[in-house]
């Protein structure tokens, strides 16, 4: 898979339908006291691809749970947080979780588009903001020149 095929995987939501079976089935678990670290990684997955916010960062807090009580695939759930992180522009986050999958899997595909994804849209950003700064600055410098121009003007009358 490459960059524009993992951006699209990211950006792709689930269907709500899926969504609503998953979250049934999690909420099953839940009442009868049987839910397993699977489920919720099956059901954080979801969380993370819906297109609320709300959804999504309650998907990081199920991954962020997951690792903390070693769940077997850890690995997995950093690079969903990567990804989650990555979808909310929150590129800083996500750089350094990415970073750890791939310091344990160096040849995974995946991670290595993300992480790229991750420096390109920081990167992009960086230049926008300085785009913009540097826009500001000359709106600003113009306007200390109108203005001294029309001091300039007034006290020649």
């Amino acid at each position: 898979m490459g960059i524009k095929e993992t951006e699209q995987v990211i950006n792709e939501p689930i269907a709500p339908a899926d969504l609503k079976y998953i979250e049934a089935k999690y909420k099953l678990a839940v009442k009868n006291d049987i839910l397993t670290q699977d489920d919720e990684f099956q059901y954080a997955c979801c969380l993370v691809k819906s297109p609320y916010e709300d959804d999504v960062k309650n998907g990081m807090r199920i991954f962020k749970n997951l690792v903390d009580n070693s769940y077997a695939g850890a690995r997995e759930c950093l690079y969903y947080l990567a990804m989650a992180n990555y979808k909310l522009k929150e590129y800083s986050k996500a750089l350094p979780l990415v970073s750890l999958v791939l310091e344990k899997e160096p040849s995974n595909s995946q991670a290595q588009d993300l992480k790229q994804l991750i420096v390109n849209k920081q990167r992009r950003d960086s230049l926008i903001g300085a785009a913009v700064l540097g826009g500001a600055a000359s709106v600003g410098f113009i306007g200390a020149i109108a203005a001294g121009a029309l001091v300039a003007l007034s006290r020649r009358k």
